[in-house]
């Protein structure tokens, strides 16, 4: 049986994975790719996968489109909102933009969680941008804590300036 099981295809561009047991006993096509050579060509590749991701984020736009991540439970999307702003935070490069739309502009206002995070990613070259039509249709222009309004045209401009574009 293959390091990928039974009627599987590798993905292109994708390196198969041997397990700790196909390794040692991997014969055939399957054991040359155990050699230690395999492990430093797999390093390396991870190592130029990291440097591609370091150089895009400031090129990089985040749209976020609401308070929370995703499908299901609000909760847990608000949990992991909080998480992922956070983390990204915590990153070594910036993003370029934050952009707020629809109920992602409660991230920038008054009483939000993530506002600490936000401070350190506008403190780090970060353009915290919300949509000046949802503050207004929201109520809560008055209430923007960081960053800037801007209209739809502006907001369309900065994601297409970017390479990379993250919608949440």
């Amino acid at each position: 049986m293959s390091a990928l099981g039974y009627g599987c295809k590798p993905i292109p561009g994708e390196m198969p994975v041997l397990l700790a047991k196909e390794k040692r006993q991997g014969s055939g096509t399957e054991g040359s790719l155990a050699d230690p050579h395999y492990f430093s060509i797999l390093e390396e590749h991870t190592a130029h996968q990291m440097e591609v991701t370091a150089s895009l984020a400031p090129h990089t736009a985040i749209l976020i489109t609401s308070t929370g991540i995703g499908q299901g439970d609000h909760q847990l999307g608000i949990t992991l909102m909080k998480s992922f702003i956070y983390s990204l935070s915590r990153l070594e490069e910036a993003v370029k933009y934050i952009l707020l739309v629809n109920g992602g502009v409660f991230l920038a206002t008054e009483g939000s969680e993530v506002l600490p995070y936000l401070h350190i990613l506008e403190e780090r070259g970060a353009e915290i941008i919300s949509s000046s039509t949802c503050l207004e249709h929201y109520r809560v222009k008055e209430k923007l804590c960081i960053g800037t309004t801007a209209n739809m045209f502006t907001i369309c401009e900065k994601l297409m300036s970017c390479l990379r574009v993250i919608t949440l």
